[in-house]
């Protein structure tokens, strides 16, 4: 009996030095390439942040809170009264130059914390390179399309004056996302479908549960602690992601990103998206920069071919086709600039994406805000 104790006790303690081993070597070791499929919201209450809306679907819910934890970040976001990221604006002042940062989770920046967005970034950078007083207000919402982040500037700017604008245009989705948001009877002609909030207010709306190995219960705890947990979890969403309502969403929009998909559909509604924002652009005259933003993949050498493989899109990959696509259907009104040349230069010298989440990391809003602040720079110069 002592003996068959042992030998479990052996086998056992050898388990768990085995998987302390494996927790260890992943921690120090990333790149798997196919993080883009751990497609858990964090875990927080997003429905703490948003109010229904009429037209747009959605809010910000002023003076609300949120605190987001997973593996890779614990990150607080907070709109103020105006509904835009961080703390209460000051009364507008004649000797600052205030920037209106619009667009989807991308320039909301909540994976990361408020001073290491690109916004936060960008107000000290362009301050130094213009020797202005700089503001930069982030009115980013999660998951909103062209059309939505337009019509929330139009709103803002009535409450609050700017001098220019900035859109980041998210290539991963947008471009899909603005072809969802036509139908009858909407938003100025072009419409937004309203995304009706769950249980009378909250977030973009309720999404269909990922496939996960344990009980969520279980799942949240290990997922907030384990990066073997995760990779193993990672594999699992993998391969089952054919079969899933993000695979068949990945797929459509991953299969832009090749020689041999048509994107003709698309281009009438974004056209029209970026036609209407440079027609406000121009009537409030301000100047206004579209920065394009890549997904993770086409940044990232070792997502590509594993993504594309493990999700099932055919055809060779052409990861400069649809931001070549998009800057020409650019209006002459709109100045805009692909933002992948620098993030794949940052890339080479430290990860700009996180592993586990599509967005950037801190210095993935480095990167972006050491990019954008010589074209508003002269921008603002240019309209003096």
């Amino acid at each position: 009996m002592k003996r068959t104790i042992a030998r479990l006790a052996l086998v056992i303690g050898g388990t768990i030095l085995a998987l302390c081993m494996a927790e260890g070597v992943l921690r120090l070791h990333h790149g798997t390439g196919i993080g883009m499929f751990m497609a858990d919201p964090p875990l927080g209450d997003p429905h703490a942040l948003y109010d229904g809306h009429e037209r747009l679907g959605f809010v910000p819910r002023p003076g609300a809170v949120m605190t987001q934890r997973t593996i890779e970040f614990t990150t607080e976001t907070r709109f103020n009264a105006l509904g835009t990221r961080g703390p209460e604006l000051e009364p507008p002042r004649d000797d600052t130059t205030v920037i209106l940062a619009v667009g989807d989770s991308f320039t909301l920046g909540s994976q990361v914390a408020e001073h290491d967005c690109f916004t936060s970034r960008l107000q000290q950078t362009l301050g130094e390179a213009t020797g202005r007083r700089v503001r930069v207000i982030n009115a980013g919402v999660d998951g909103y399309n062209t059309f939505q982040a337009t019509h929330r500037a139009r709103e803002l700017v009535e409450r609050y004056p700017v001098d220019a604008l900035v859109l980041t245009f998210f290539l991963g989705n947008d471009f899909m996302e603005n072809t969802g948001a036509m139908v009858p009877g909407g938003l100025h002609g072009i419409e937004v479908e309203p995304t009706p909030p769950p249980d009378g207010g909250g977030h973009i709306g309720p999404m269909p549960e990922p496939s996960r190995l344990l009980p969520k219960p279980a799942h949240d705890w290990l997922f907030m602690r384990s990066h073997l947990y995760t990779q193993l979890e990672l594999w699992h969403r993998a391969l089952t992601a054919r079969q899933t309502f993000y695979g068949d969403r990945w797929r459509e929009e991953m299969s832009l990103f090749t020689a041999g998909s048509s994107t003709e559909e698309q281009l009438f509604p974004n056209r029209l998206a970026l036609e209407q924002l440079g027609e406000f652009c121009t009537a409030r005259q301000l100047p206004c920069l579209v920065s394009l933003a890549p997904p993770a993949f086409t940044v990232d050498p070792d997502r590509v071919a594993t993504s594309f493989s493990i999700i099932g899109v055919e055809g060779e990959p052409d990861l400069e086709r649809l931001p070549r696509e998009l800057l020409g259907l650019m209006p002459a009104t709109l100045r805009a600039h692909d933002l992948a040349p620098e993030l794949i230069a940052a890339a080479e010298r430290e990860p700009v994406y996180y592993e586990f989440d599509g967005h950037w990391n801190p210095a993935g809003h480095r990167a972006v805000a050491e990019a954008l602040t010589p074209i508003l720079a002269e921008l603002l110069a240019d309209d003096e």
